[in-house]
């Protein structure tokens, strides 16, 4: 009777959601510039020679994957690769599969538990390097009772099909709601009030001659009051400190996981309150500079802070803020907060910066 429940339940899943994996296509191995987004049913590709999407180069580009995943049992599920070059697997959050380096035709594989009829969060990435590429992506599904004595002596490793793939949701744009509506004060209509002012006796009305701008002294207000009412506006300068905070601005509490890429949950406040000013202000833009700290080899930390832009660029159109607003770059350890002993790792060195414009 169970297996019945879950037959219904899949074809309801198949019949009302749009099914596949939502993939973005980028040109470098580490997603530098998006060339496309396009639906895929599976992830089962051999691109030998050939663009793995028009207007793709044939080498060096990368591509990730995003949806939700439906486990029809419950059990231990081991996922398999056959991968060339490199992929990462995220599962409800956990890194499955982690072969993210050169590997020529070789198959990775790792293994975590689900829950039968429960949806999880998918998350594939893939770079190819050189020559050609190839990922093919299978699960071996837990027994069953439906499961047969020769797929248990064979094993039920297969290519995951496309029906137990959920497209992720549309995000949602936030609407500020509308404050509520003031009363209008009545003008005051006494006829007084119109007639002409007199002149005041300090005030020179003669024409400005050159150079009285220079020797006008304004009067201290007389009453606080007036100062209140009228502040004094300030103007931003190119060597402006307060125009410096606004163009450049560090982040507080923007962890990653130690020699990760990836943003630690506590980190998402923070970067909530960056989303919520670039929903606000349409007509900013963006640019996130990773860093790491000054130990270790260099060309791993030059990648490792490209890696860790690239990841909060990605959180940031997952809210919904638009890509073509976002640029990254990354510097390893080449521009250090503090650098005057090598010996200490300083942890204030592995940061993300952000410069608005």
């Amino acid at each position: 009777m169970a297996g019945y429940y879950t037959f219904l339940f899949l074809i309801s899943f198949s019949a009302f959601s749009q099914s596949g994996l939502r993939g973005e296509y980028f040109s470098g191995r580490n997603f530098n510039k998006k060339v496309l987004t396009r639906i895929d049913p599976q992830i089962n590709f051999n691109w030998d020679r050939v663009q793995p999407a028009a207007g793709m180069p044939m080498t060096d580009y990368s591509i990730r994957w995003t949806g939700r995943l439906l486990a029809p049992v419950s059990g231990d599920y081991e996922f398999s690769a056959l991968v060339d070059d490199g992929m990462r697997l995220w599962v409800g959050g956990i890194k499955v599969i982690d072969a993210w380096g050169p590997h020529d035709h070789e198959n990775v594989s790792g293994k975590v538990g689900l829950k039968a009829n429960q949806m999880y969060e998918l998350r594939i990435e893939y770079f190819n390097g050189i020559l050609e590429g190839q990922f093919k992506l299978s699960w071996e599904i837990p027994e069953s009772k439906n499961t047969t004595f020769l797929e248990r002596l064979t094993g039920r490793s297969s290519i995951v099909d496309r029906k137990y793939f959920l497209l992720p949701p549309v995000p949602q744009p936030q609407v500020e709601p509308i404050p509520a509506a003031k009363p209008i004060e009545s003008p005051n209509t006494n006829p007084d009030s119109f007639a002409e002012k007199p002149v005041s006796k300090n005030v020179d009305v003669r024409p400005k001659e050159k150079g009285d701008e220079e020797r006008e002294i304004k009067k201290p207000s007389e009453s606080k009051s007036e100062s209140v009412a009228n502040p004094p506006i300030v103007s931003l300068s190119k060597n402006s400190k307060m125009k410096d905070t606004i163009e450049k601005y560090t982040p507080k509490n923007i962890l990653f996981e130690a020699g990760e890429p990836f943003i630690k949950p506590e980190s998402y406040p923070e970067l909530n309150l960056l989303v919520k000013l670039l929903k606000r202000f349409q007509r900013l833009r963006i640019q996130i500079d990773g860093h790491t700290d000054i130990t270790g080899d260099p060309k791993i930390n030059l990648q490792l802070s490209k890696d860790r832009a690239s990841e909060v660029s990605f959180y940031l159109t997952e809210q919904g803020i638009d890509e073509g607003r976002i640029r990254t770059n990354g510097f390893g350890a080449t521009k250090p907060l503090f650098s005057k002993d090598s010996t200490r790792k300083y942890p204030q060195n592995r940061r993300v910066e952000f410069k608005i414009y």
